[in-house]
């Protein structure tokens, strides 16, 4: 009788291959949190570093270049930090080409960073012949390509998105400008890169980097709609995270490639936080000599790991309110989508902290933000 029930579920396990013949589909393992470590040893760090302040014989470097980016960044490396945005991010693509892993990235102005701080390629100033420190690290290494691209979001990110499904063992990402222009890839997101898993089994690991932050900036250049892809989120389908540091950018960019699934990877990157030391909570807490609260950064929005939150929450009094703070409107932003988890995990009301609800993402002049902003960070402490 049990050989008999084997064979039968054999059969049956054959049927249902049998309907995915010739199929593109791909079957994966399930989310989890865990990854492989994602840290690197000294050496490997040595040899990245040596390669990105290396600049050849006859090379002439723009001299504001050369002080501003290598010469800093060797001074970074031996007074072991702090590392900022662009050097984390360049030695994490550094140590995935040494380990053989390619990376590709494209997007408006990536080449230079919008914000002036990538400068994956450098320009000598008499030939304007280019050259891009990555890819003379070691003698094996994998390749990297960064492309600047055209004004068309959804044509560029449809194609890498293609791409991320035929190279899958690639770090492919694509950059927006400003967060906001994934506006303009909104189809692309909608049809394939959040749903195609569950249409059509195809799973797709590609990177979106979407500069996001108010700063004063205006309506158009503010906010990378943090909330849409939150509201899309469901079945462990992406991941969208808020990294704060570059350690943490640094560990999202190599976890990506060390799982034993993938995923779509949706990054809120910093505008001005690209160069800035303190955090608006963090300083403020530290001025005015605040010692009865305590700051928490939920840095994967989704899927969240409600096993570490609630680990990290229980070391305080059932009396103490939690209070979620975000630069965003109430309607927009990570609140409508964070209270309820929040509320259901604690078992208490969530007091928020944040500007109102607005049809517009943001301000356009600079003292209405900054007087928002610091309306905000008071409240933080005071709700």
């Amino acid at each position: 009788m049990a050989l008999e029930h084997i064979k039968s579920l054999e059969k049956q396990k054959a049927k249902e291959q049998a309907k995915f013949k010739e199929s593109t589909a791909v079957f994966q393992s399930k989310y989890s949190t865990e990854s492989k470590p994602t840290a690197i040893s000294e050496e490997m760090l040595r040899t990245i570093v040596d390669g990105l302040t290396r600049v050849p014989e006859g090379f002439h470097i723009l001299p504001k270049v050369k002080r501003m980016l290598i010469d800093r960044r060797r001074q970074i490396f031996d007074n072991g930090g702090p590392y900022d945005w662009g050097f984390a991010e360049s030695l994490a693509f550094g140590s995935l080409l040494l380990e053989n892993i390619p990376v590709r990235l494209s997007g408006q102005d990536s080449r230079r960073g919008t914000f002036g701080q990538r400068h994956a390629y450098w320009y000598d100033a008499r030939t304007g012949e280019s050259y891009n420190p990555l890819l003379h690290l070691a003698e094996k290494q994998a390749r990297i390509c960064v492309y600047n691209s055209l004004l068309s979001e959804a044509a560029v990110l449809g194609f890498d998105y293609g791409y991320s499904l035929d190279y899958p063992n690639m770090l492919c990402l694509w950059e927006a400008q400003f967060g906001d222009f994934a506006n303009g890839a909104q189809t692309i997101i909608d049809q394939f890169i959040v749903s195609a898993e569950s249409k059509w089994q195809r799973p797709s690991g590609i990177v979106l980097l979407l500069p996001h932050g108010y700063e004063g900036q205006g309506s158009e250049h503010s906010s990378a709609r943090l909330e849409r892809f939150l509201q899309a989120c469901a079945e462990d389908n992406i991941q969208v995270c808020y990294p704060t540091t570059p350690a943490q950018y640094f560990h999202v960019l190599r976890r990506q490639m060390k799982r034993d699934f993938i995923k779509p990877l949706v990054i809120m990157t910093p505008k001005s936080l690209l160069r800035a030391e303190y955090f608006d909570l963090v300083s403020h807490r530290e001025k005015e000599k605040i010692n009865n609260t305590s700051i928490i950064r939920i840095e994967q929005l989704y899927p969240l790991d409600e096993t570490q939150l609630r680990a990290a929450v229980e070391v305080f009094p059932k009396k103490a309110r939690p209070v979620w703070c975000q630069e965003e409107p109430q309607n927009m932003g990570a609140w409508t989508f964070i209270e309820p988890r929040l509320r259901t995990l604690f078992n208490r009301e969530v007091g928020y902290a944040g500007r109102g609800a607005s049809a517009s993402p943001a301000v356009g002049a600079l003292a209405l933000h900054k007087r928002e902003q610091a309306c905000v960070i008071a409240e933080a402490f005071s709700v």
